[in-house]
């Protein structure tokens, strides 16, 4: 009877240990099935990290063309004002010898014109007394030979008049020739008169020649000296017109250069800036995606259904990601680095973080394999 009596508690405790494994069974199913669902939205946000992770890569990568680009304008630049400057250097150059080729040439016609006005000033002057002296005696032994005409026409004159007092004594034939020839030596003498009259206007008109000669040749002299004047002024001129256009191209280059220069460091001051920028948003991306998938992966472990499960492997791998762009980013904003300096660290720490987001994607898969709990009917609760 003892037996009997018992039969009924033993049978309502199994039953009541059975109900509470069932209830615990079902619990451990829905906590998987919910650790399956946490595993299924942590697999889509590492595929969507992944896909981040590889948006970001070709936004790197064209990030690196375009800093290429950028270095390869500056470079051209850099090249452009070296040749620049190459280009003042020699014009500088060429300026300074066509200077001195100048100073050269302007010395050289100023001791041309002085040893011309030197040269042909003595021979000129010997011209000019020679020419008057030779008109000097001319003139005076035409000035004898008028003088002696003259005495002996006044003789013949004197003998024609005591020709005509004898005549009219005595007239014949020998008186008429005597007259004639009287006569015919007056006539000579009156031509020779006429041709001593014909000298001294020669004489006149030789000596008025000789005068304007000299009065050209001294125009010519001055004008000699005018034209080298002038030549002087010109090349001096002509000197100041090249300094001062070499001053200004000079200065058209220097400005060039400090345009290009100054152009040369905006273009590296927004690369740094732009760099710096694409950076800092990688890292805060990465950062908030590695905080979320740990945040997720704490929630999922927490669960009922993961509890007993091996989750420190993603903790380990969400904890790695988050010190490597923790470490990115206070490394990129100290004070003092170099943006160009970090990028092969840049370089290198984009793969194990994109890395450790595929091991993490792994593990939760891994995870998703695990076999699930089947709810089995209990013998002699079937009904």
């Amino acid at each position: 009877m003892s037996s009997t009596c018992l039969q009924p508690d033993y049978e309502q405790a199994l039953r009541s240990h059975i109900g509470a494994l069932r209830r615990k069974s079902l619990d451990e199913v829905q906590g998987r099935e919910r650790a399956c669902r946490e595993t299924k939205l942590l697999r889509a946000e590492a595929e969507r990290l992944g896909s981040e992770a590889q948006l970001q890569q070709a936004g790197l990568e064209a990030e690196r063309r375009e800093q290429h680009e950028r270095r390869a304008q500056h470079e051209a630049a850099k090249a452009e004002v070296a040749a620049q400057k190459r280009e003042g250097a020699s014009r500088r150059i060429q300026i300074a010898a066509l200077t001195d080729e100048l100073v050269q040439l302007q010395s050289e016609a100023e001791s041309a014109v002085r040893q011309a006005v030197s040269s042909a000033r003595p021979g000129a002057l010997a011209r000019e007394r020679a020419r008057e002296a030779m008109l000097l005696a001319e003139r005076n032994a035409r000035e004898d030979l008028l003088r002696r005409l003259r005495a002996e026409a006044a003789q013949l004159s004197q003998e024609l008049a005591s020709l005509m007092d004898q005549s009219r004594l005595s007239p014949g034939r020998a008186f008429m020739v005597q007259l004639l020839a009287m006569l015919e030596r007056l006539a000579n003498d009156r031509e020779v008169e006429r041709r001593a009259r014909d000298a001294e206007r020669q004489a006149e008109e030789l000596a008025a020649l000789c005068q304007r000669q000299g009065q050209e040749h001294e125009a010519q002299m001055e004008q000699l000296e005018v034209d080298a004047k002038l030549a002087r002024e010109a090349a001096v001129e002509q000197r100041k017109q090249a300094e001062e256009e070499a001053v200004a191209e000079e200065q058209e280059l220097r400005e060039r250069i400090k345009r290009n220069r100054r152009r040369a460091e905006k273009v590296e001051r927004e690369a740094a800036e732009h760099q710096k920028a694409v950076h800092r948003e990688e890292v805060q991306s990465i950062r908030r995606a590695a905080e979320l998938s740990a945040q997720r992966w704490e929630e999922a472990k927490a669960s009922p259904g993961c509890a007993q499960g091996d989750g420190h492997f993603p903790s380990t791998a969400v904890s790695r990601v988050l010190a490597q762009a923790r470490s990115l980013s206070a490394l990129r904003e100290a004070p003092g680095v170099n943006p160009a300096d970090l990028r092969p660290m840049k370089l290198r720490a984009e793969f194990p973080v994109i890395g450790s987001l595929q091991a993490l994607e792994s593990q939760i898969a891994a995870m998703t394999r695990m076999p699930a709990l089947v709810r089995q009917p209990v013998p002699g609760l079937a009904h």
